[in-house]
């Protein structure tokens, strides 16, 4: 069995808003203002089909677009994902959904989590090999 793809969420880098609209807090990134949000999270591809799973909480609904740009095209997982209110904003509150699946090659790519305004507090992506080819 093939061990996980884990992403380090602590290493993403902000982009259109400055990194001053975030904090890492109780294991959860939080957005602090209502400003338009767009996060990249690095990580080294293995080549095959990958399950994309984000852990996030957020007592209000807060849809976000999730891509994987590999260097060189974006794709568009989902326009939606993490829409469900998880029943609070703590980690204690948080869910696992799976956002897309997507062939990956053995190389750097970034997950890209966008909003228009605040996204729910993330804590944790992991990519996990799977079979099913989308």
């Amino acid at each position: 069995m093939t061990s996980p793809i884990i992403i380090d969420i602590r290493a993403c880098t902000p982009a259109s808003v400055g990194s001053q609209n975030f904090t890492y807090v109780g294991g959860l990134i939080q957005s602090l203002i209502p400003a338009p949000t767009k996060l990249f999270f690095p990580f080294l591809g293995e080549d095959g089909f990958w399950e994309v799973r984000v852990k996030y909480a957020c007592a209000e609904s807060r849809p976000v677009a999730v891509s994987i740009y590999d260097g060189s095209d974006t794709t568009i997982l989902t326009d939606i994902g993490l829409n469900m209110v998880t029943g609070g904003w703590g980690s204690n509150n948080c869910s696992v959904v799976t956002v897309g699946n997507f062939k990956l090659t053995a190389k750097p790519h970034q997950i890209i989590v966008s909003r228009a305004s605040h996204v729910p507090h993330l804590s944790a992506i992991q990519l996990h090999k799977c079979t099913l080819q989308t």
